[in-house]
């Protein structure tokens, strides 16, 4: 029998993000010796597909909000937790040997560090703690003073996520060396 890996992405091709690119790499080489299934956010252009090499891989996507319409902090907020009850319901469902999570998404964490007592998972992290700005983002949908407030508590939520995946994966692994001497002085 085949061993079953799950990599997990917010994006994925035909997105040319370092997320998407770097994931497409690691299923080339993996596809080889493992059965593939990928979980990913998508969008309108996910199924124009025509890479040959992916035709034997299985996607599970969510569909990702546009941040440019109405409520678009709310839909996201949305995303993350059908994105994260997906994540779980797949590993339990298809009993995965590896999932592998890339991010800089914090929130997905949330499903992984649920699972990991049950689930071997790498940690692949490709981005800065403080690379999303929360406040930013909600600032377009909320008055300053909310959107403040909710930007700390997704702060330390994101900050308590990353530190007890870490502490569970089986392998963490770093986009770049830069990225080790950013977190050995923070965690």
């Amino acid at each position: 029998v085949m061993k079953k890996i799950l990599l997990v992405v917010d994006e994925f091709l035909p997105i040319s993000t370092a997320g998407a690119i770097r994931l497409n790499s690691f299923i080339k080489e993996l596809k080889k010796k493992y059965k593939i299934n990928v979980l990913c956010g998508d969008d309108r252009y996910f199924y124009k597909r025509d890479d040959d090499f992916l035709e034997d891989v299985e996607y599970y996507t969510i569909r990702r909000p546009d941040d440019k319409k109405t409520l678009a902090t709310l839909r996201f907020l949305v995303y993350f937790i059908k994105f994260n009850m997906k994540l779980i319901k797949l590993v339990k469902k298809n009993n995965y040997d590896l999932v592998f999570i890339s991010i800089p998404r914090y929130e997905f964490l949330d499903g992984i560090v649920r699972l990991s007592i049950h689930t071997k998972y790498v940690l692949d992290i490709r981005d800065l703690l403080d690379d999303t700005n929360y406040e930013l983002i909600l600032n377009r949908f909320l008055p300053e003073f909310g959107s403040k407030f909710i930007a700390k508590i997704f702060e330390k939520r994101k900050n308590k996520l990353l530190k007890k995946a870490i502490e569970k994966s089986s392998v963490t692994t770093l986009a770049y060396k830069g990225l080790y001497d950013y977190y050995i002085k923070i965690l």
